[in-house]
């Protein structure tokens, strides 16, 4: 049985054939834990009058199939700064067992630069990551991403995007050091003796990586001025292009499944800018790579 709260319609969870591609049971599944995060997100978000939008696969999903592209596995959703911080705080006082609210205050090490609401009681673990046996928690997740401003000077906007790049670079490297770090890495070295000395020190002090500290206020610098352009800086950087404020002016309630989703009134506008012609159906695969998912098992029983 899924550990989900909301009702499916009946047959909802058959296979089905959409636009050429067989959605598996399986898959169905992973969809029905996928709307009912989106469920405990909306409840929220009505409740403290916060302000989201479908983004990404999620976007296109929502305007081009009415639901889930046939293949994605999870959710994409962005929130303006100001929305998501409203969000965080209320996620991690609200939500209850198992939903859980994950950045990397409430989860060190994860280290994933957004919001992600998790249903503890389920699995989604890279299968890259999976010999690790990390930490963090790893079940089905619905993602949130923030969006801060970004300079109308093009000068200065690249300057400015390039340097969040270093600083989630060095992020990165710091995580590796310490939370994600390995003994079987290295052959005995004193490089070796300090990565897990460094790694102890980490974990019992109960240090915040303090790369990624310096990264989240630096992509907050022109929040407080009238930029024309946002961007999720916090998260991608360089790899996604900004997008117009006024295309975000408005939500607008789009089908999606046998629920409802909010939208961006410019959206046409803005999955021109990530996907080119995106109204051409063409079959893809996964934007994060081979997971082991498991709908009815936690992913603390993988990690034992």
């Amino acid at each position: 049985m899924l550990p989900i709260t909301i009702s499916l319609p009946e047959n909802y969870l058959e296979p089905e054939e959409r636009a050429g591609f067989l959605v598996s049971k399986e898959q169905k599944e992973l969809f029905a834990v996928l709307l009912d995060l989106l469920y405990q997100v909306q409840q929220i978000c009505e409740k403290h009058n916060i302000q989201y939008f479908a983004d990404s696969g999620t976007l296109l999903g929502a305007v081009r199939h009415k639901g889930f592209i046939s293949w994605d596995d999870d959710i994409d959703l962005m929130m303006t700064r100001e929305n998501f911080e409203k969000f965080s705080k209320a996620a991690k006082e609200e939500l209850k067992a198992p939903y859980f609210f994950q950045d990397e205050f409430t989860d060190k090490g994860s280290l994933r630069f957004m919001g992600k609401i998790m249903n503890l009681n389920t699995t989604s673990i890279l299968l890259t990551e999976k010999e690790r046996k990390l930490k963090f928690s790893q079940g089905i997740f619905l993602d949130i991403i923030c969006f801060d401003n970004v300079p109308d000077n093009e000068t200065e906007k690249q300057g400015f995007i390039s340097k969040t790049d270093k600083l989630r670079e060095k992020a990165k490297k710091l995580n590796r050091l310490t939370y994600r770090y390995n003994p079987a890495d290295d052959n005995f070295s004193l490089k070796k003796v300090l990565k897990v000395l460094f790694k102890v020190l980490y974990a019992f002090f109960n240090v915040t990586n303090p790369c990624f500290l310096h990264l989240n206020r630096y992509t907050q610098k022109y929040n407080r001025k009238n930029t024309k352009e946002i961007s999720s800086v916090l998260y991608k950087g360089k790899r996604e292009p900004p997008q117009a404020k006024i295309d975000y002016d408005k939500s607008i309630s789009l089908p999606f499944e046998f629920m409802s989703i909010n939208a961006p009134n410019g959206y046409e506008n803005i999955l021109n800018r990530q996907y080119g012609q995106w109204k051409v159906f063409e079959v893809g695969t996964s934007a994060h790579g081979n997971l082991l998912v498991d709908t009815q098992k936690s992913y603390k029983e993988y990690l034992n």
